[in-house]
């Protein structure tokens, strides 16, 4: 869990740079909601609408395809190229959006299933009861994340990579009123690369569908970050 929400924040910082420079399509969303197939919806504040990444990317390519079939080629395809792969194809990636009418919020949500069900044991720990032995696991879990963020930031500085602080992090534990059990991890992230400012925050998710989990990784610059964090914890317990 640790290792993948990681590179979920490296993800959705690289993600903040990139798509704060597309073009903007209308979404397909319900207003005030959020639908992710397979997964379910969710209830936003007013002025909530989403965005929906992966379709307007999809989009985007089908358009340049078509370009490119109107257009003569130079030069004919070498035959037998492989196909390009997408990477991580259950991975779903939407930004959210808020219009109080004073001002606009914006934050990048990352959706991923394991349908290699990865951690095939982790389902015993939605039950409605975690057993003594399941609560202290889940204590050991903390303890490792703990020194595993701080062996990070140690390599980074080392690397001379960057300079990370995770600050204000808030360890696995379960969600407060959600309508079935879901955990949740929190924190504030500041990279420094050579004097380069990345200030995020972050809130990740997980639950349980068919059987495995799903991680749901919400991420705001840290300004927004108090905002996001009750915005996201608001939309994960209205799921159904």
């Amino acid at each position: 869990m640790a290792i993948r929400l990681v590179r979920a924040v490296v993800l959705s910082l690289l993600l903040l740079l990139v798509f704060s420079v597309l073009p903007v399509y209308a979404s397909a969303q319900e207003p005030n909601e959020w639908a992710v197939p397979g997964i379910g919806t969710m209830k936003g504040p007013d002025g909530f609408r989403v965005f929906d990444i992966d379709k307007a990317i999809k989009e985007y390519e089908a358009k340049q395809a078509q370009e490119r079939k109107n257009k003569p080629q130079a030069k004919p395809p070498v035959p037998g190229s492989p196909p390009v792969q997408k990477a991580w194809n259950d991975l779903k990636l939407y930004q959210l959006q808020v219009n109080d009418g004073k001002v606009f919020r914006v934050a990048y949500a990352m959706v991923v299933k394991d349908t290699k069900n990865t951690y095939p044991g982790m389902a015993a720990f939605f039950n409605q009861e975690l057993t003594d032995g399941q609560q202290d696991q889940l204590a050991l879990l903390n303890k490792q994340l703990q020194q595993w963020i701080e062996l990070v930031r140690l390599e980074l500085k080392k690397r001379d990579i960057a300079d990370l602080q995770a600050l204000d992090v808030q360890y696995v534990s379960r969600l407060k009123r959600a309508p079935e059990p879901i955990y949740t991890m929190s924190g504030r992230f500041i990279g420094d690369v050579s004097g380069f400012l990345v200030p995020v925050y972050a809130k990740g998710y997980v639950l349980l569908r068919e059987g495995v989990p799903v991680y749901i990784l919400v991420v705001a610059n840290d300004s927004e970050g108090k905002y996001w964090a009750k915005t996201a914890d608001q939309l994960l317990n209205s799921l159904h």
